[in-house]
C-alpha cells in the first residue's frame, strides 16, 4: 500500500533528482510541487493539476517521438 510518503520519494535521471509533491492550497486549490535538485541547481516549480498534467502528457508525447525517429532510422532501407 502507498503512503503520502512513499509517494514523494525522490526519484533519480542521472545525478539529478526530481521530487513530486502533491498538496492542497486552501482557497486555491489542489497542486503539484516539481522539485529538481542536483549539485549546483536547486528548483521547484508549484504546477496546477492541469499543468502536471499536460506536462506528463507532453513528456511522453516526446518521448513517444523520439522512439519512432529512432526506429524509422534503424529500419533498412529497402532495394531499389
Amino acid at each position: 500500500m502507498n503512503t503520502a510518503a512513499e509517494s514523494i520519494k525522490p526519484m533519480y535521471i542521472g545525478a539529478r533528482s526530481l521530487t513530486f509533491v502533491p498538496h492542497y492550497v486552501p482557497n486555491i486549490g489542489p497542486r503539484v510541487f516539481l522539485i529538481i535538485d542536483e549539485m549546483d541547481l536547486h528548483e521547484a516549480f508549484n504546477l496546477t493539476i492541469a499543468d502536471a498534467r499536460l506536462l506528463a502528457d507532453r513528456l511522453k508525447i516526446a518521448a513517444c517521438e523520439a522512439e519512432a525517429i529512432s526506429k524509422r532510422r534503424e529500419r533498412p532501407r529497402s532495394a531499389l
